[in-house]
């Protein structure tokens, strides 16, 4: 049984790369973050009367778990 060699590696949600930097990872999330407050941005948007505490508990709820995922 051989190893195989792969430059990226993906674990529990977590890529690594070769050089055991985060840099894919945080691409990754930073790429998934955006679409998620796009897609919050379209919200509010669209719901001219969502107050700001409002917006801030969806953005709490839905954007801050992505870029914390991984982060400890």
């Amino acid at each position: 049984m051989s190893l195989q060699f792969v430059r990226t590696y993906k674990y529990l949600g977590v890529t690594f790369d070769e050089d055991l930097t985060f840099a894919p990872n945080a691409k990754t999330l930073a790429g998934s973050a955006g679409r998620a407050l796009g897609g919050l941005m379209a919200k509010y948007k669209k719901n001219k009367n969502m107050g700001f505490e409002t917006y801030k508990k969806l953005y709490d709820g839905c954007v801050m778990p992505i870029l914390d995922h991984g982060s400890h």
